[in-house]
């Protein structure tokens, strides 16, 4: 990105927003980088990664309070990375959502035992296996049961037919709901209420 703008003519600074902190004021807002003011830029082009929405949003909101014109405005951001209020919007416009079929083996020890399904696609996102190899999923929500209680939950998909375990449950599916043991197996621990 930096050959191409400075192609065009223009200067350009790669700034990391973590490196960031504000001073908020009413008379003179400004932005601090590695301890040293920032000059007023006419614009930015904000690449947020999605682990860090959160204070790199708010950043670019206090350039938009500087008066700095910015390519992708920091709601926009924000909104986009809240998946269900866009899947919400998309449906107030009459956009349907693509569905996906997907298969199941409820058996792993027979797995010529295929039950169908199908689902709404919520998003695609790349996911780094185990291996270190990169592919690109797609992901639904689906209910899930354990304990008897059933919550929602989403899954990337992915074929893991010559796994051991055709399913991997991570910790956020189980998040405040379950306690794990290590040290034993094929067991449901007691139920955790929050």
């Amino acid at each position: 990105m930096r050959e191409a703008a400075e192609l065009k003519g223009h200067d350009i600074d790669i700034i990391d927003t973590m490196h960031c902190y504000m001073d908020i004021t009413s008379a003179k807002p400004s932005v601090r980088y590695k301890g040293q003011a920032l000059p007023h830029y006419d614009a930015i082009i904000p690449h947020i990664g999605a682990s860090v929405t959160f204070y790199g949003t708010s950043v670019v909101r206090q350039f938009e309070m500087m008066g700095t014109y910015s390519i992708n405005e920091s709601v926009a951001i924000s909104r986009s990375r809240d998946k269900l209020r866009s899947l919400q919007l998309l449906s107030r416009k009459g956009i349907g959502m693509p569905r996906t079929g997907f298969a199941n083996h409820p058996d792993y020890h027979d797995v010529q035992r295929v039950v169908r399904r199908e689902a709404p696609v919520v998003f695609q996102k790349i996911v780094k296996s185990s291996t270190a190899t990169r592919e690109r999923r797609f992901v639904i929500t689906t209910p899930i049961t354990m304990n008897e209680t059933t919550w929602d939950i989403q899954l990337t998909l992915t074929d893991r037919s010559n796994m051991t375990y055709l399913i991997l449950l991570g910790r956020e599916a189980m998040q405040d709901r379950f306690v794990v043991d290590p040290s034993v197996e094929y067991i449901l621990g007691h139920f955790v209420t929050g």
